[in-house]
């Protein structure tokens, strides 16, 4: 037992033992593996000849400065104490003897700039071009023209023949460009690699058109580095901003610094064999430079620019290559510093304007429909005086001939449209002497569909800008505003497109900038809604302070039109109402028969009457017309009396004159007494062709319908007038007037009336209508009945729409403008200025779309206050169109007493009824065959 307990004892402290010399082991392998050695080394520690394992050599010192190894380490650097506070001066490669020339001025006021052919090198314009690209944004103080002297050689550029001149950008100018000129992608790189630059030379003064360094490279005080990349095609330079001396150039991606600089010794030319041809023009030259270099010659700044710009020339001349196009550039630089030069004789007399060189003349090619909102802002006098020679309308073929220079298209961005103007161009003469500039415009917005359309065609690059222009809102009266989109109310409530709706926002946006924000938006309406929505989000990107503008408008009310369908579709029977209905106003001007104004002696004797339409423009300038504009038509003849015997007597007062004091106070007035009786005679010739066609049977017929649909009379049934109409097949938009009339007047059709109507409209008018009655049903014009009840009558009498006594002669209420029906729209807003909505709640949760207020905020002192009779403002913006009856209503509406409202109108489009169902009906093209 005793042996066996030993035996035990053994074992155990032999395995202590083991258990120790492993411990010993690995604590040994640890260090080792610490000190470098591998793993061969470590399994040599307990080897039979006892020897110790190598240690690995510890890793070697490296310094980053010295860049060299066991001398010390980075952190140790003796040379990190001995380098001073300022960097040395680099190398100067001229004398070695002499320190580089610097200048500490000139340093801080450097302004950073890029070399303008890497700038506009991938934009896809022209390389010939490339000049012009650069004059347009030197103009703008973005660009500028360095002129060298030329002794002065660059090293790896190559620049034009004949030119020893270079042009740069600064940063302002390059994010020009790249915005204008460079895809979405260049843009992006072009940020994110100088945004930090571009934020710290915000406060750059603009650029001068050129600089000329071909007199002062001689003095060396002040230089200007200029760095590049053999690899890379982008070259920044800097340039001094106040006085240049002279050039030097650092090629930073070399080991060494060249610097290229002229040489220090007198003018000499040198002849070779190959241009002894040339003597007459090399002595004027030799000639010439003598004449600079031996005395000295004081010249004002306009008279160098004039002899450098001469200079030019002759070098464009002498370049051989493509000289032609620079040297009219050239030429037109020149013309540019001749017109300011003064005639030493005659100081006040200038010379002849740079304008009246046919170089600068350009031609502007209309998009028809333009024509008319353009002609309210510029008349063609006023183009004239920026020289537009000539005005085409825009069509198929070639552009007509004409001797301008540059050619402006401006144009709807709509893609039928430039086809047409890819059709211009390509079919341009090649082979003219002087080749046509392009330039495009789009109105109001530029559009990348048709960008992409015109590259496809494969002209994009053939215009010089492409820019776009913003008229949003036009000014028609001093009362009205209008869009002319002639297709707004589809866009928005067929097509679901809001452009329209964003260009609104933008014009009272515009409107807000100039004329203080607006406190309070009230609206009714899903496209009112988005609109006052773009409204607010604009005003906050914006990021601005707030407007210190004192508001001129109290509030903007926002209408949808299909919150009122009812207005348009009846007849307006106000005097500029029925002239739009029966022979429609365009851009306030109306054509009418020549047969009433012709001469009374005209048509006697065999003499043939005129053919051609007499052209009237109706505005607010013309007194007599502003009186009677907005009256009932049945009040018109009265007032053309009364103003008859007024100017009868007034003309009568010659016989009275008796005094030379008399007489000529007579024939003063006698200029403004003409006038007014050229217009009576004109208004008393509208106002008979206006009558011929209200006292006919058929207007009375129709008018009747018309008054009995909306005092809600018989609207249930199938109308047994619109039956006959039909059968006689009279013009479908009349007849789609009074079915759509009828439907709005009674919450829609039962279904047996409307396929009634439907059926009749297309056999007879065409099954090609059925888009069109399709669209009537989308916009809520021509609908079934749903089951719930009839809501007109209850907005009818809530609201007041229809009055059965009407004073048409002196009204007391805006339904004088229907005689008998007061427009819905209107009246909402008379009821917004007095009770306000809340009094008609429930009647304004029957009409379509959202109702909404809101509130922005004026800063201190800002808010106006009215002094007692002072009137208050407010913007009605019409989305979709308005009529002149709805705007008579409201100017009657400004004119009471007592309304202590001044309204301002605002529209997408002026309508009529006729016009509204023409823009919503769909044009279908005949087959081909």
């Amino acid at each position: 037992m005793e042996s066996q307990i030993e035996f035990l004892n053994s074992v155990i402290i032999d395995l202590q033992r083991k258990n120790d010399d492993l411990k010993q082991k690995i604590e040994k392998m640890v260090e080792a593996s610490l000190n470098g050695n591998n793993m061969e080394d470590m399994d040599n520690h307990d080897s039979m000849n006892g020897t110790q394992a190598k240690k690995k050599v510890p890793p070697r010192l490296f310094c980053d400065i010295c860049d060299c190894f066991d001398l010390h380490d980075t952190e140790d650097c003796p040379t990190q104490t001995q380098l001073p506070d300022s960097p040395p001066h680099s190398n100067f490669h001229g004398n070695r003897k002499e320190e580089r020339p610097y200048c500490d001025i000139c340093e801080d006021n450097l302004i950073p700039v890029f070399l303008g052919s890497d700038v506009v090198s991938q934009t896809g314009i022209r390389t010939e071009n490339h000049p012009k690209i650069h004059a347009k944004f030197a103009r703008k103080g973005l660009a500028a023209r360095l002129n060298f002297s030329s002794e002065f050689k660059f090293e790896k550029l190559r620049l034009p023949g004949g030119l020893n001149s270079l042009w740069f950008y600064s940063i302002q100018g390059l994010f020009k460009v790249a915005f204008d000129l460079y895809n979405r992608e260049e843009q992006l790189a072009v940020i994110e690699s100088l945004q930090e630059l571009w934020k710290s030379r915000l406060k750059d003064e603009p650029l001068s058109k050129c600089y000329n360094l071909s007199n002062c490279l001689e003095d060396n005080r002040c230089l200007i580095p200029v760095c590049y990349q053999a690899e890379e095609p982008r070259i920044h330079e800097k340039l001094a901003s106040q006085q240049i001396h002279g050039i030097a150039r650092v090629p930073c991606s070399l080991s060494e610094h060249n610097y290229c600089m002229t040489s220090q010794e007198g003018p000499s030319v040198s002849v070779s064999q190959d241009t002894e041809g040339n003597d007459i023009i090399i002595q004027r030259l030799k000639s010439l430079l003598g004449i600079c270099t031996s005395s000295i010659i004081i010249l004002e700044n306009q008279l160098m620019k004039t002899i450098v710009a001469l200079l030019d020339v002759v070098g464009h001349v002498f370049s051989g290559h493509n000289f032609l196009v620079n040297m009219i550039e050239s030429i037109m630089d020149l013309l540019e510093a001749v017109s300011h030069l003064q005639d030493k004789d005659n100081p006040q007399k200038e010379a002849s304007n740079v304008y009246d060189n046919s170089l600068l003349f350009e031609a502007i090619v209309w998009d028809e429909y333009l024509t008319g909102p353009f002609g309210l802002i510029a008349q063609y006098s006023l183009l004239k005086e920026h020289e537009v020679e000539k005005m085409f309308t825009l069509k198929a073929g070639p552009l007509p001939s004409s001797d301008v220079k540059n050619i402006i298209f401006f144009v709807r961005p709509k893609l039928e449209l430039m086809d047409i103007i890819a059709e211009n161009i390509l079919r341009e003469d090649k082979g003219r002497f002087m080749q046509r500039d392009f330039h495009i415009l789009f109105v109001p917005r530029l559009s990348l569909l048709c960008e992409q359309r015109l590259k496809d065609l494969g002209v994009l690059g053939t215009f010089y800008y492409r820019e776009e222009y913003r008229l949003n809102l036009i000014p028609f009266d001093g009362d009205l505003l209008s869009m002319e989109s002639e297709n707004a109310f589809k866009e928005c409530y067929l097509e679901n497109d809001q452009t329209t709706l964003y260009h609104a926002a933008k014009g009272l946006t515009t409107l807000q900038a100039l004329y203080g924000t607006i406190p309070q938006i009230c609206g009714k309406g899903e496209c009112a809604r988005h609109v006052a929505n773009m409204m607010i989000r604009m005003k906050r990107e914006l990021g601005r302070s707030n407007n210190q503008i004192t508001p001129v408008f109290d509030t903007l009310l926002l209408l949808d039109r299909n919150v009122d369908l009812l207005t348009p579709l009846a007849t307006q029977l106000t005097y500029e109402g029925l002239i739009d209905e029966v022979y429609g106003i365009q851009n306030s001007n109306v054509k009418l028969p020549p047969e009433k104004f012709a001469p009374k002696k005209q048509g006697e004797g065999g003499k043939e009457l005129p053919t051609e339409q007499k052209k009237l423009l109706l505005n607010s300038a013309e007194e007599l017309y502003a009186e009677i504009r907005d009256k009932n038509f049945n009040a018109v003849g009265s007032v053309l009396s009364k103003k008859a015997k007024i100017i009868s007597a007034a003309f009568e007062g010659r016989h009275n004159a008796k005094t030379v004091g008399e007489i000529k106070q007579f024939v003063s007035q006698l200029p403004h007494m003409q006038a007014e009786r050229a217009s009576l005679a004109n208004h008393t010739s509208i106002a008979e062709l206006i009558k011929d066609i209200t006292t006919s049977e058929a207007f009375f017929d129709n008018l009747t319908v018309e008054q009995e649909f909306m005092s809600g009379f018989d609207t249930d049934k199938i109308n047994p007038y619109i039956e006959d109409c039909i059968a006689k097949k009279d013009p479908l938009l009349k007849i789609l007037r009074l079915v759509c009339l009828q439907s709005v007047c009674n919450t829609g059709l039962k279904q047996k009336v409307l396929d009634f109507y439907k059926k009749e409209i297309l056999q007879t008018y065409g099954y090609e209508h059925l888009l069109t009655l399709h669209n009537l049903e989308k916009a809520g014009l021509l609908k079934a009945q749903s089951g719930s009840r009839n809501n007109y009558p209850t907005i009818r009498k809530t609201l007041r729409l229809w009055m059965d006594d009407v004073n048409e002669q002196n009204p007391n209420d805006i339904s004088y403008v229907y005689s008998g029906y007061a427009p819905l729209s209107v009246r909402l807003a008379q009821v917004l200025v007095r009770p306000g909505w809340r009094s008609i709640e429930e009647v304004l949760k029957l009409l379509p779309g959202p109702q909404f207020e809101e509130r922005q905020s004026l800063p201190a002192g800002l808010m106006k206050k009215r002094q007692q009779g002072e009137n208050k403002v407010m913007l009605i913006f019409f989305l979709g169109g308005v009529t002149f009856a709805e705007i008579a209503a409201l100017r009657f509406l400004s004119q009471l007493e007592d309304g202590g409202t001044e309204y301002i109108i605002a529209t997408t489009k002026l309508i009529n009824g006729t016009t509204w169902i023409k823009s919503i009906m769909e044009k279908l093209e005949p087959p081909p065959f």
